[in-house]
């Protein structure tokens, strides 16, 4: 899992999801999604972050 990190690519299935932006860390600023649409994403973890 990522950790301290300020960016993440997100390939595939990959889930991004409120422990994955806790486990990357305060200085995490963008987070890429190498795929079609958002299925993959929690609506609700990047919002308040």
């Amino acid at each position: 899992m990522a950790k301290e990190c300020e960016g993440l690519l997100v390939l595939g299935s990959d889930r991004v999801d409120a422990a994955l932006l806790d486990a990357a860390g305060p200085d995490l600023r963008v987070v890429a999604l190498a795929s079609m649409g958002y299925d993959g994403v929690d609506g609700t973890a990047p919002t308040w972050r």
